[in-house]
């Protein structure tokens, strides 16, 4: 990355994991650290309707390819 990242700002959704596997989680909060260390801000934020809302967009995709 180039340049002043100071201003950037990343969203780290708590239940983004859920149901990761270990290495992709890893690798995800790696590269999030190497942000932080460039100056990029992340602020951690939780959304707990994400599994309802991606039931539903499973459902929807797969009732659309019926």
């Amino acid at each position: 990355m180039a340049g002043d990242v100071s201003a950037l700002r990343v969203g780290m959704m708590d239940e983004g994991f859920t149901g990761a596997e270990d290495d992709v989680t890893e690798t995800v909060k790696a590269a999030v650290n190497s942000l932080k260390q460039l100056g990029v801000t992340v602020e951690d934020f939780s959304y707990p309707q994400l599994s309802d809302c991606m039931s539903l967009i499973i459902e929807i995709i797969c009732d659309g390819h019926k």
